[in-house]
């Protein structure tokens, strides 16, 4: 259901820099504090390669930009003055035949790497989980990665074995809020791109604060493409 960008406003402060669906794609660099985050091998697959970027974070919207192309941020993160991360990546699609998917999963990994990198006990017995609705929808909303995409790439990344991390599902509503709220959770997932699970739009503006909640304290939140939040995936019964 269309709950337009007020669920991106209401994090955020304002709309994300909304440019043509159909914007030019454009090559992916390294931003400053990308040449500090990534090994310099982690990223060989992504670095040059083209992304359409149309949903980039407009300015004071993020605290760290790692990628980026020349219409603005492909992968940037907001720590909404707090210890954790929300993650995003600001665009739909890229090169090649799969639209970009292994470009999307590997911008995922690199970056959990770098992050496991920098912060080594920071996800030592914590679970990573991608939502994965019971009876949900195969893929998301502008975006080139199946759910079961998103978890084969992070069952095949080292990162969390190396942090000591455990990887789970969340299969509804009432587990991802539990998970929101929970110290247990490191890491959290949502692979649907625009969809957001949530039963209405009022509860769709509560789980936002559970949201910003989680990550002020200390957890790391991915959305993976295009304008986040833009509706609520209203669970089947």
């Amino acid at each position: 259901t269309n709950s337009g960008p007020k669920g991106y406003e209401q994090l955020f402060g304002g709309p994300l820099n909304q440019l043509g669906d159909n914007q030019p794609m454009a090559p992916l660099s390294l931003t400053e504090a990308g040449r500090e985050w990534y090994p310099a091998e982690t990223l060989s697959n992504v670095l040059g390669k083209k992304m359409t970027v149309n949903r980039p974070s407009a300015a004071g919207q993020y605290t760290l930009s790692l990628l980026e192309n020349a219409n603005g941020p492909a992968l940037c993160a907001y720590d909404f003055g707090g210890k954790g991360l929300l993650f995003r990546i600001g665009g739909s699609n890229a090169e090649g035949d799969d639209q970009g998917r292994d470009i999307f999963t590997a911008m995922m990994t690199a970056t959990m790497q770098g992050y496991v990198r920098r912060n080594p006990d920071a996800l030592r017995d914590k679970k990573i989980a991608v939502i994965a609705l019971r009876n949900g929808p195969a893929k998301g909303g502008w975006t080139p990665v199946a759910v079961d995409e998103w978890q084969r790439a992070i069952t095949k990344s080292s990162f969390w074995r190396i942090a000591g991390a455990q990887l789970t599902t969340i299969e509804n509503v009432t587990q991802m809020r539990a998970a929101m709220t929970s110290d247990d959770f490191g890491m959290i997932l949502n692979p649907y791109g625009e969809w957001f699970p949530s039963h209405s739009a009022e509860e769709l503006t509560a789980d936002l604060e559970l949201l910003r909640a989680y990550v002020k304290r200390g957890g790391l939140w991915w959305e993976t493409g295009g304008y986040p939040f833009y509706y609520f995936l209203e669970p089947k019964t």
